[in-house]
C-alpha cells in the first residue's frame, strides 16, 4: 500500500510540475483583452481560481477513488452474502456503488458481527 501511495504522489507531483513553465510563460506574456493590451496582473485571479478549483476536484476524485478501492478490496476479501453481486455493484457503480456497499454491508460488519445481518431476525 505504501508503494502505491508513493507512486500516486509522484504522478501528482509531476503533473503539477509540468504546469510551472506554463504559468511562468503566462506571467511574462503580454495580455490582450478585446484587442487592447491590459496588465497581466488583472487576469491572475482568474488563472488562480481555475487551477484552485481544479485542485479541489482532483482531491475529491482521488479520495473517492481510494475509498472505492478500499470497499472493493473489503468486498473481495471478506465472507459476505451475495459476494459476486456486491463486487459487480461496486465495480460498475464506482463511488455510488462503494457508498451503498459501505452503508449496507461494511458498517453492519464493523458493529460487531463478522457477517452482515440479512435483515431478517430469527427467533428460536
Amino acid at each position: 500500500m505504501k508503494n502505491i501511495i508513493q507512486k500516486l504522489a509522484f504522478i501528482i507531483a509531476v503533473s503539477f510540475g509540468a504546469l510551472v513553465p506554463v504559468l511562468v510563460q503566462a506571467a511574462a506574456a503580454v495580455c490582450k483583452s478585446n484587442g487592447q493590451v491590459v496588465p497581466c496582473g488583472n487576469i491572475g485571479w482568474l488563472i488562480g481560481g481555475v487551477f484552485g478549483l481544479g485542485g479541489i476536484f482532483l482531491l475529491i476524485a482521488l479520495l473517492g477513488t481510494i475509498f472505492w478501492i478500499m470497499m472493493l478490496i473489503h468486498a473481495a476479501t471478506h465472507d459476505i452474502p451475495n459476494k459476486p453481486l456486491w463486487l459487480l455493484i461496486i465495480i460498475f457503480g464506482h463511488l455510488l456503488g462503494a457508498i451503498v456497499y459501505y452503508f449496507s454491508v461494511k458498517k453492519n460488519m464493523s458493529s460487531g458481527s463478522k457477517t452482515p445481518s440479512s435483515g431478517a431476525s430469527s427467533t428460536t
